[in-house]
């Protein structure tokens, strides 16, 4: 809460929700979601998704157990196969944390670590994530799963102030289970400029 006070002289007091990590309730305040729908494939060439012709129920809970903890549960089900994920996050002023592991019930699995720092204006991100996929299917099986593929993924972000605008490099690496590697990497400066 704050207490603002005008030019007059009253002050009142405000009570504001402020979380400095999306990846972490507020204290006090536990988050939770459940949702329900049909699953789409994703297909960018296409004005309308097709059909998977599964539907797919998901949920999970937050909470902040320190000021500088919090944990989070959360799955998924479909008719065919459940997903379980437990995460832990960790927040510091200079550090923003998290880590992940998940497994299915048809037999994939895997984790993920995200962190987050800042010095002085310069802002640091990275990213770690694995991915066992689900046990062997029916060759040719296009159904919907949860875990549908081995892949690892590795990413870097930097970003810093720079005349009046921004300037960013990143650099991704993902790798697939047929032994395929894809690197992308960015350099680049954005200014935002008043009409």
């Amino acid at each position: 809460s704050s207490d603002i006070t005008d030019i007059t002289g009253s002050t009142r007091t405000v009570q504001q929700l402020f979380i400095k990590s999306s990846l972490m309730a507020p204290p006090g305040e536990p988050l939770w979601f459940v949702d329900a729908g049909q699953v789409m494939k994703r297909n960018s060439l296409e004005s309308f998704p097709e059909d998977y012709g599964t539907m797919q129920l998901r949920g999970g809970y937050r909470w902040r157990h320190r000021p500088w903890l919090g944990f989070g549960a959360a799955g998924a089900l479909t008719e065919n196969e459940s997903l379980v994920e437990l995460s832990a996050g960790v927040l510091f002023d200079w550090l923003e944390g998290s880590a992940e592991l998940y497994g299915s019930s048809a037999g994939g699995a895997g984790f993920g670590l995200r962190g987050l720092s800042r010095w002085h204006d310069l802002v640091a991100s990275a990213n770690l994530q694995h991915t066992r996929a689900n046990d062997a299917s029916v060759p040719g099986d296009t159904s919907y799963q949860l875990l549908p593929s081995d892949q690892s993924l590795r990413s870097l972000h930097l970003s810093h102030p720079f005349r009046q605008g921004l300037a960013t490099a990143s650099f991704t690496q993902r790798d697939d289970a047929g032994g395929d590697t894809s690197q992308r990497s960015t350099v680049g400066y954005s200014r935002t400029f008043p009409l």
